[in-house]
């Protein structure tokens, strides 16, 4: 009787090797975690960086009106007509407010927002759970 090696055996008729159905197995088992670092729902930017962005985006706009308007005061730029006008109707449209006034509704405002980001929080993190156990429950 001819002897014939087990992993030629195995090649003939397709049987995988036990090394591997045990790494098969140990990835089924450890798989989710590497799964469950990160999802899409993790990566959604915060309000809170979105209102940062537009805060640097609105002062650097007023940073260069002014350089324009001092530019034209000092003489160095020749002064435009409907850039003029433009900053005057711009200026006319801001609401006239006490500092108390601006003060409250600057915090009412405020308390909004952060209860807001502080329900979009605990909903991002309500997903991100749904998500991974779903992930989870697909794997095992």
């Amino acid at each position: 009787m001819d002897r014939l090696r087990n992993e030629v055996i195995r090649s003939k008729v397709g049987v995988v090797p036990i090394e591997d159905k045990v790494r098969k197995g140990r990835l089924r088992w450890f798989g989710p975690v590497d799964i469950l670092k990160t999802t899409a729902v993790d990566k959604i930017p915060t309000d809170l960086e979105g209102m940062e962005a537009s805060m640097e985006r609105l002062l650097a706009l007023i940073d260069d009106v002014s350089r324009y308007v001092d530019n034209v005061v000092e003489g160095n730029i020749a002064p435009d007509n409907n850039i003029g006008r433009f900053i005057s109707d711009t200026l006319a449209s801001v609401p006239k407010l006490s500092p108390m006034a601006f003060d409250k509704l600057l915090n009412d405002s405020l308390q909004d927002h952060l209860l807001l980001l502080y329900l979009s929080s605990i909903t991002r993190t309500q997903l991100s759970l749904a998500e991974k156990l779903n992930t989870a429950a697909q794997i095992l």
